[in-house]
């Protein structure tokens, strides 16, 4: 059973993105996380409904926590997305 829980890397573009969206106005909760390590204790712990995490700023960290999820018989199913952030001096 998932919680009403979001994990979501701390990224400022992203946290504002979500902030106002189908998932705050559903009353999902987010727990913002700085580093991958963090993110994979929080999936352990709480069953997340959803993890988006960005590739930008954990770089190849993200990706391992997602394997490390997806090989865990027990956290497979938890959804993952991952965003790869830009640079806005890139437009």
């Amino acid at each position: 059973m998932f919680s009403k829980k979001i994990i979501v890397s701390d990224v400022p573009d992203l946290l504002a993105i979500l902030e106002g969206s189908f998932f705050q106005r559903e009353g999902f909760g987010m727990d913002c996380v700085i580093d991958a390590d963090e993110a994979f204790r929080l999936i352990e712990s709480g069953s997340p409904a959803m993890v988006i995490l960005d590739l930008s700023s954990l770089g190849e960290s993200a990706l391992e926590c997602c394997r490390r999820v997806k090989s865990d018989p027990l956290l497979q199913v938890t959804p993952l997305i991952c965003v790869l952030g830009h640079d806005q001096g890139d437009l």
